[in-house]
């Protein structure tokens, strides 16, 4: 999405001292291929060293289907389930970004440090927290000025689920996101998302592991007397996991839009 603007890669925001719990590992938002309203977290099990995803997209020219390898993300952990480190590589395994993480005396994510070579001012974001543990947000800096340069704030419910977020840059807010819905798991199950120019709404399922299986976005007018755009028609996103391993941890996963194969991700798992 054009006002998404930095391609988020993995995070983990919590932290797993236990081999037979799982750690919550951010998957990686394809901004292009599909939109994200919210981090759809996935659990990963066993105590895990190093995570690699490859990612395939896969097109279709004069009735043939032609493969080809986008990206290379290389994730190390902690002995405690805490993500230390994810490195970032082009179709060419040319390093292209990295991103740094560090942890406050509770386990939560305090710092992420995000760079690329060709990149002058790197990217920080200082995540915050209320007095329960829950996070309520973060700053970012660009470079190291020591300014500011936007905020993310989340209004949070009882169950610390975040139900509503905006967007704060320079003062204005840019980006707003609200209605958000949760089942018993902490999944959501809905939500919207505007930038005050368009608004868009997604619903999403998953599966008896928790894994989203389904996203169905569509596009909203900006005025609130108009109905769904018919240029817009709602866009349907099926995900399918395959080839697990002894944990139960996939190690591909296939992305359908409205049918069509767009996506293919293999992983390869390194335990300790």
């Amino acid at each position: 999405m054009r006002y998404i603007g930095v391609l988020l890669f993995f995070i983990c925001i919590i932290s797993c001292k236990h081999v037979n719990k799982p750690i919550v590992h951010l998957k990686v938002v394809d901004e292009n291929l599909y939109r994200s309203f919210d981090m759809a977290y996935e659990k990963i099990y066993g105590s895990v060293q190093s995570i690699c995803d490859s990612g395939f997209s896969y097109e279709i020219d004069s009735g043939k289907r032609y493969k080809s390898l986008d990206w290379v993300i290389l994730c190390k952990f902690d002995n405690r389930g805490n993500e230390t480190e994810a490195d970032g590589f082009d179709d060419d395994n040319v390093f292209k970004c990295k991103t740094l993480y560090t942890y406050n005396s509770n386990g939560k994510l305090e710092r992420q440090y995000y760079y690329k070579p060709i990149n002058d001012s790197p990217l920080i974001y200082v995540y915050n927290y209320d007095e329960k543990g829950h996070a309520t947000g973060y700053n970012l800096y660009i470079g190291n000025d020591g300014k500011v340069d936007s905020k993310s704030v989340d209004s949070l419910d009882s169950k610390g689920n975040a139900v509503q977020n905006c967007l704060i840059e320079q003062g204005k807010m840019t980006l707003k996101s609200y209605a958000k819905v949760y089942d018993a798991r902490g999944k959501m199950t809905s939500g919207n998302m505007t930038n005050f120019i368009e608004t868009w709404a997604a619903q999403f399922k998953y599966d008896d592991s928790g894994n989203l299986i389904e996203q169905i976005t569509k596009r909203v007018n900006k005025n609130a007397t108009d109905s769904f755009d018919y240029k817009y028609l709602p866009d349907t996103f099926s995900f399918k996991y395959v080839n697990k391993d002894a944990y139960g941890n996939w190690l591909k996963k296939s992305i359908y839009k409205n049918g069509a194969l767009k996506n293919i991700t293999r992983r390869k798992i390194i335990y300790y």
